[in-house]
């Protein structure tokens, strides 16, 4: 039996998420195989495929900050040495503003590495507009929180408005 890639993983939960949005937007998708889970090879994705990448390039090494303003800043302790601007700065450098990107990054909700959930918050707020006025903390610290689960529906439903 093959193994399956990371990649491979992360689009099939990408099927999966999807799936969960239409139930919970009440919009219906066709699902191809009856369920089955389609193993997509690399770069299939084109450009979502690259905020892949780029996301599983920050495990090791985040980009240094640009300028003055993303130097200066907050920071949660488990962020740190970045800063919340810095990291914020990140996630808009990576240019989310499609469906396909905004669920890839959907699976770094829950990630145990607290700057890849950061900057995957940022990524998604940004491109949706889901939070204007910013998200509370909550979401990134406790997963299991009443925050963090209404913040996944609103960036679901935020993400079924986008182009594909």
């Amino acid at each position: 039996m093959a193994r399956i890639t990371r990649r491979q993983a992360v689009t099939g939960g990408v099927v999966a998420v999807a799936a969960v949005a239409a139930v919970v937007v009440g919009v219906s998708l066709a699902l191809a195989g009856k369920g089955k889970v389609p193993l997509s090879p690399p770069g299939k994705h084109g450009r979502a495929s690259k905020v892949l990448d780029a996301m599983e390039g920050f495990r090791k090494e985040i980009p240094p900050a640009q300028g003055l303003g993303e130097q200066n800043g907050l920071s949660v302790e488990a962020l740190e040495p970045d800063t919340m601007p810095h990291l914020s700065g990140v996630a808009a450098r990576l240019g989310v503003g499609t469906r396909t990107e905004c669920l890839f990054l959907m699976t770094y909700l829950k990630d145990a590495d607290l700057r890849l959930r950061f900057i995957a918050i940022e990524a998604i707020s940004k491109a949706t507009d889901a939070y204007p006025g910013g998200w509370p903390l909550e979401c990134l610290t406790d997963t299991a929180s009443e925050a963090h689960h209404k913040m996944l529906f609103r960036f679901l439903e935020a993400i079924e408005k986008l182009p594909i």
